[in-house]
């Protein structure tokens, strides 16, 4: 469900880079932050858009932590399975997606159409960064920011098309576009 208090419902443009820096603050030992170097330091303009995955497979993702805007937006999916909540022409392409955020390790964002309960479609941008876990990169911070804004009541029912993405190197390359599906 949208907010109904008047704020807004999305964090505003720049985002992606405010998010990265943050990402990049964290203490790690090498690489890639560890989950709990990221739950240890809160940014808390951050923290009601994102969602914390735990990648186990491509169809296995358990939902560790989904935000309180992402709950009005999308409706409460804390630990339940990611992938059930996308369409499921969507599921291939972010299911590799968030594998090569892992193998790479490297960021990703993507910029997709979701339908509203209303049947509205409305534009989401996500950035997709890693987190080691269990001593490998096992789990994934999202960042979403709905583009649009929601009508009263107004909630998000799925994901239904990823209309552009592209890579960001976070110092171990990039994979190829053509390494995911179309």
């Amino acid at each position: 469900m949208a907010p109904t208090d008047g704020s807004s419902t999305s964090v505003g443009p720049g985002v992606e880079r405010a998010f990265l820096a943050h990402w990049r603050s964290l203490p790690r030992d090498g690489l890639i932050p560890s989950l709990p170097a990221f739950l240890d330091r809160p940014h808390p303009g951050f923290a009601p858009w994102l969602n914390i995955v735990d990648f186990i497979s491509e169809t296995e993702m358990p939902v560790r932590y989904f935000g309180t805007r992402l709950v009005e937006s999308f409706g409460e999916i804390t630990r339940l399975n990611f992938p059930d909540f996308l369409k499921k022409d969507v599921r291939p392409l972010v299911a590799r997606g968030h594998r090569m955020v892992c193998e790479t390790p490297c960021g990703w964002t993507t910029l997709s159409r979701a339908i509203t309960t209303s049947g509205r479609e409305i534009v989401a941008e996500t950035i997709t960064l890693p987190l080691m876990r269990g001593g490998r990169p096992s789990s994934l911070v999202k960042l979403t920011n709905v583009i649009e804004h929601l009508n009263f009541k107004e909630s998000l029912v799925t994901v239904d098309q990823v209309t552009s993405q592209h890579w960001i190197d976070l110092g171990a390359g990039v994979p190829n576009e053509s390494d995911l599906p179309s």
